[in-house]
């Protein structure tokens, strides 16, 4: 409500510095435009002439010569009394609020829950799941693609709705962020302490690009939230590593000076990954790591002139988008060939059904590639996974709900320890284009379907689907019974 006494009240510019903050959608309605002598004289009886002219020259008589430069850049609706036609202020508030109505009531429902993950110091389960991650997801894509003027999502939106993504893709990403601790906020204790009662107020250079890559929707490791108490560190690193899409590099006289920075440079060169330096620090030509010679340079240091920043985050974005499926298949094979090398050959760990047509197809235009050909363990597990017979049954296909990712990815894991090989849609990825038939193919080649028994599980319309289709089938089915007691199944299930 525009006024002069509203527009320099500290009360209100403290609200509405919270709700810029939070990249609210902001309605100013212009009530009282600026008041009259007499109307001051009241409200200060004992005023002088002088006073009156002090109090002018200050601007609290009016309500646009102090306003914020946010609020003079919006249209306001004029609700003066006296002077404007109240049906009609009312009918263009009305429109206003409906303008969008849904997307701004997204903003408000992510913005809320990430407020409460931010809160409870980052943890998983405050993450989306399911159908309102996917939700998420196309709501931050709306909001990229169409730019809108009001409710834009904030840094903590993006970071909330990526970090959902990476959690339900076991936390594969797109982008591995390599950088030194003197390019990142804080030392490494001291910030994740310090993130759990304050934001930053100033990003950091590592910070800077990692809010960047988020904003237009890139899932991205950084260890300055993905390393955890207890983690064995270099081992932790590596799997960021090897379960990211691309390796960005951020150049500075420290990185390249790094120990830590270059070994980590070696290790993603090893494994074929797609190499993206970018500059965010000048440093002597000299000391750039001889293998990054024949690589493009994005350059993102001078961030005082804001066309050559965008220009410079404009190409980093382009080349992450660049063959962008090519590089989420090879990471998939890596991780995967990783696992079954880490478990000693453990053939329960192959490719099966359509993941295995799948790759055979990839591996043979993949070795045709110049850059960034499959690496040698990749090349032995496809070749291994062929060598099984094609009419391989699965011993387990496992049926369960978001809500209940963390035990159904430790119960898949564990299984595949004992030797069954298994088959979860949230883990075995389908990569071969039609999803649904790839998961009837493997509840096809299923000796037994394995349901991990919730309210969210049978509430769920894909797994319940699944489940019929077992049944159709006359498949086992396997009950993880965490059914409330006076619960009862139904359909498929009662038995």
């Amino acid at each position: 409500m525009l006024s002069p006494h509203s527009v320099n009240s500290p009360h209100c510019a403290d609200e509405l510095n919270q709700a810029l903050r939070f990249n609210k959608s902001i309605i100013p309605l212009m009530h009282v435009e600026e008041i009259s002598r007499q109307t001051w004289q009241q409200r200060h009886p004992q005023g002088s002439e002088a006073d009156w002219v002090t109090y002018q020259a200050k601007g609290l008589h009016s309500a646009t010569s102090n306003w914020p430069p946010t609020l003079a850049k919006l249209n306001w609706i004029n609700f003066r009394e006296g002077i404007d036609d109240p049906a009609v202020a009312l009918a263009q508030l009305v429109n206003t609020l409906e303008e969008r109505k849904a997307f701004v009531h997204q903003h408000t429902d992510y913005l809320v829950g990430a407020l409460t993950w931010q809160q409870n110091q980052r943890q998983p389960r405050y993450l989306l799941s399911g159908a309102r991650r996917q939700a998420a997801e196309t709501w931050l894509k709306q909001a990229i693609d169409e730019d809108l003027p009001f409710a834009q999502p904030t840094d903590l939106h993006c970071e909330f709705i990526t970090e959902s993504t990476k959690y339900a893709d076991d936390q594969l990403a797109q982008v591995y962020l390599c950088y030194a601790d003197e390019d990142s906020d804080l030392k490494e204790a001291m910030r994740r302490q310090l993130d759990r009662v304050m934001p930053a107020q100033t990003p950091s250079l590592s910070r800077g690009v990692s809010q960047l890559l988020r904003r237009v929707g890139f899932t991205v490791w950084d260890r300055r939230h993905d390393l955890v108490t207890g983690d064995r560190i270099r081992e932790a690193v590596g799997r960021g590593i090897e379960g990211a899409d691309n390796f960005v590099f951020l150049l500075s006289p420290a990185s390249v000076q790094s120990s830590y920075c270059l070994e980590e440079l070696n290790y993603a060169l090893s494994l074929h990954k797609r190499i993206v330096p970018v500059l965010v620090k000048p440093i002597d030509p000299e000391t750039t790591p001889a293998v990054l010679d024949n690589v493009r340079l994005i350059d993102l240091h001078d961030t005082e002139t804001a066309a050559n920043l965008q220009a410079g985050s404009r190409q980093l974005i382009a080349i992450l988008r660049q063959d962008a499926a090519y590089f989420r298949d090879h990471k998939r094979l890596l991780v995967q060939a990783l696992k079954w090398e880490r478990q000693r050959h453990n053939p329960s760990v192959l490719l099966h059904g359509a993941e295995r047509r799948y790759y055979e197809g990839w591996m043979k235009a993949a070795q045709q590639r110049s850059l960034y050909p499959p690496v040698e363990l990749q090349e032995t597990f496809v070749t291994e996974s062929l060598t099984q017979p094609s009419t391989q049954t699965l011993d387990v296909f496992l049926i369960a709900d978001s809500e209940d990712l963390d035990f159904a990815r430790r119960l898949h894991n564990t299984l595949q320890l004992q030797s069954k090989s298994t088959w979860f849609d949230q883990i075995s990825h389908s990569v071969a284009g039609d999803d649904r038939a790839a998961v009837q193919e493997a509840i096809e080649s299923a000796q037994n379907c394995l349901v991990i028994l919730s309210v969210q599980t049978l509430e769920n319309p894909e797994c319940l689907a699944q489940i019929n289709y077992a049944h159709t089938l006359n498949k086992r089915l396997i009950g993880v019974s965490g059914w409330p007691r006076g619960g009862s199944a139904s359909g498929a299930l009662a038995d």
